[in-house]
């Protein structure tokens, strides 16, 4: 925020409210796999009782928050908002659909790889140095982006047999070369 607006009062401000949101829409994309598939196996109105519940809900926590709080208030109730999303929708899809996949889901495709890079960012931010520009703080933060990517992609069982065929098929190619 502070490279993007180059103001440190207003990114002191709203760094919290920045983080929440940011987060919020992280957990935003979660529950759109198990969402589409529902559509997709014949049962749309599975996002649309999810949907009118939650708004039933959240507009009262919204004010509610908002008055507490005000704008860290309303991102956390978007934060809340997706974290229900992923709390419901996502069990009444497990409970209907691919039951036996529902611990694989949670586990390997979300656990693991949210974990990865979380540590990974909580690192960087831990030995962090000091930065006396935007453009070293713009690279430190794109570095530490590339690195929590790639870790994260390592976490994942397809990820890792897609770059094992491939470094496979380079090795062939090499020893081809080498023979010829």
């Amino acid at each position: 925020l502070l490279i993007w607006l180059n103001d440190p009062m207003i990114a002191d401000n709203s760094y919290i409210i920045m983080s929440l949101i940011v987060f919020g829409t992280m957990l935003n994309g979660l529950p759109s796999v198990p969402g589409n598939c529902s559509i997709g196996f014949g049962w749309p109105m599975l996002v649309t009782y999810v949907n009118l519940s939650q708004l039933a809900v959240i507009i009262p926590v919204l004010f509610w928050l908002v008055s507490l709080y005000k704008g860290v208030g309303a991102a956390l109730t978007w934060v809340l908002l997706n974290s229900a999303y992923i709390s419901v929708l996502t069990h009444i899809f497990f409970k209907h659909y691919l039951t036996t996949e529902r611990i694989k889901w949670y586990v390997h495709d979300i656990s693991v790889p949210a974990l990865s890079a979380f540590l990974v960012v909580s690192v960087s931010r831990f030995i962090v140095p000091a930065f006396d520009d935007s453009l070293s703080m713009f690279v430190w933060i794109a570095l530490t982006g590339i690195v929590a990517f790639s870790i994260t992609a390592l976490t994942l069982p397809h990820v890792r047999k897609i770059i094992t065929k491939q470094l496979y098929h380079i090795k062939i190619k090499n020893n081809e070369k080498n023979n010829s």
